[in-house]
């Protein structure tokens, strides 16, 4: 899928949690696959993934490869907040181009335990690794201030594998056709999704998420 949709001019990218990188090494580079993004939220399971990426990107540059370029993920919580900058600074070390966080989508299915950080948490980390980041000469992208509609929505949609089109990739029930049937175009100007756009203040999961 990755091969044919980069022969369409389109963009690919992957968020993986790594365990498999190195067996599907070959396979990867061949696809042509642009980005990669590893998941990471705690610092053990980072760990785990490091040799592979490490592996991996000494392969990218024996091959003289630009692509695809490596990101950590990292979701933002209060259990990790004190990881994170050690986590930052393993990046640089081994390869990865970029680091991105994220904040924690603790709308439904995360443990009641896992907080998301305080307006002022944030702000005191934000500037530690904008300085870190500096230093290292590391690409950092800091999650932006939430906004209604949220740039998730602005920016694209989710298209399942059957061509089924939701908002967002946490909005799975939340319907607006087939891109199959209709066209992405045509969805994309229906009064469905108007409507979704309209109402996402009120809409009982979007009203509550700030990621």
């Amino acid at each position: 899928m990755i091969s044919y949709a980069e022969s369409k001019g389109i963009g690919t990218n992957l968020t993986t949690n790594g365990t498999l990188l190195e067996k599907h090494m070959e396979d990867i580079f061949r696809s042509g696959l642009r980005e990669i993004a590893f998941g990471v939220y705690k610092g053990e399971i980072l760990r785990k993934i490091l040799p592979q990426i490490e592996r991996f990107s000494a392969e990218r540059e024996r091959r003289g490869l630009k692509r695809p370029r490596l990101y950590f993920d990292i979701t933002l919580y209060e259990g990790n907040a004190g990881e994170v900058v050690e986590m930052v600074k393993l990046a640089p070390e081994i390869g990865v181009d970029a680091v991105i966080l994220h904040r924690l989508f603790n709308v439904y299915g995360v443990p009641p335990e896992a907080e998301c950080l305080s307006d002022e948490e944030e702000e005191r980390l934000f500037r530690e690794l904008q300085e870190l980041a500096r230093r290292l000469k590391l690409e950092l992208y800091l999650p932006p201030k939430h906004t209604y509609p949220c740039r998730i929505v602005k920016r694209g949609v989710f298209v399942a594998v059957d061509g089924r089109v939701t908002p967002c990739t946490y909005l799975l029930d939340e319907g607006l056709g087939n891109a199959l049937d209709r066209g992405l175009r045509e969805i994309l100007h229906s009064e469905e999704y108007r409507k979704f756009v309209r109402g996402m203040k009120e809409h009982p999961i979007c009203s509550r998420c700030r990621w």
